[in-house]
């Protein structure tokens, strides 16, 4: 499943319930891990990657946590089970393997 880029809260309240879901919180300025997020989308097809611009989205509770980027939330149903911040691709690897 490609990243779905959130570009509104209501989209981000709507795809944020269901199924498997890796939320990843970033910033046009922050791209470092961005082609390995991309490499792992593609690997795990059932996973939901949802792509948040903190920048854009900075009025959405969710967003408001957030203080360092990237930052990752992997979400079964709309429950947090794993979330880390940091271009750590081992740690990222781990919370797919987590959804999987």
């Amino acid at each position: 499943m490609p990243f779905i880029s959130i570009s509104s809260v209501n989209q981000f309240d709507q795809e944020l319930p269901s199924g498997n879901v890796i939320i990843y919180y970033t910033a046009d300025w922050c791209r470092g891990i961005a082609p390995i997020v991309d490499q792992i989308e593609k690997e795990n097809p059932s996973i939901k990657v949802l792509k948040v611009d903190i920048d854009q989205l900075k009025d959405h509770p969710l967003v408001q946590m957030v203080s360092t980027v990237p930052h990752f939330d992997a979400r079964k149903n709309g429950i947090s089970i794993n979330e880390f911040s940091g271009a750590n691709e081992s740690s990222l690897r781990s919370m797919v393997n987590q959804l999987v």
